[in-house]
């Protein structure tokens, strides 16, 4: 992880073990530590820098949180254009169902003074199937069709087995 914060000045941030300096410190080492470490391997920063770098420099909270709100960004994004798609979705099968209506009753007004035409019927079915599609689409995005059940349940049983196989 790179740190937060740079100066020219700061013999840490232009250590060549800067990252190792960083890791050492995430790991728990305390600066006097590292500086012993450094010593042993022929780097001299003294405690005192180290601990000025940790404290000017590396901010791990602010970069966590600079991530943390760049990734509840990509999920908001990723939701609304999740939420476009099933208002689009919605809309679709509300019309069709409108149309599917509008076909039924002339078919029926058609069929009480003729026989019911072919293509009427071929039509009333087309948009049903369109309404049909549009619906499993709709719970395919929303996570709630059968099939991602499915896997949901298989994936728990790999984990199961494989939990079982490490233990």
């Amino acid at each position: 992880m790179s740190g937060a914060g740079y100066s020219s000045k700061c013999k840490t941030c232009n250590s060549a073990r800067r990252l190792e300096i960083e890791a050492w410190h995430e790991a728990g080492d305390t600066s006097q530590e590292i500086e012993i470490r450094l010593k042993s391997l022929g780097e001299e920063i003294s405690h005192t820098a180290i601990l000025k770098h940790l404290n000017n420099h590396y901010n791990v909270q602010e970069a966590a949180r600079e991530k943390y709100y760049q990734s509840q960004q990509q999920i908001e994004n990723d939701a609304n254009k999740r939420l476009s798609d099933l208002e689009i979705l919605d809309a679709l099968i509300q019309d069709n169902h409108e149309i599917h209506k509008g076909l039924r009753l002339q078919i029926k007004e058609l069929k009480d003074k003729f026989t019911t035409p072919m293509p009427a019927i071929a039509m009333l079915n087309g948009v049903g199937d369109s309404i049909c599609k549009a619906m499993k689409t709709k719970q395919e995005l929303l996570g709630e069709d059968p099939e991602s059940h499915k896997a949901d349940t298989l994936l728990e049983l790999i984990n199961a087995v494989s939990e079982t196989e490490e233990g």
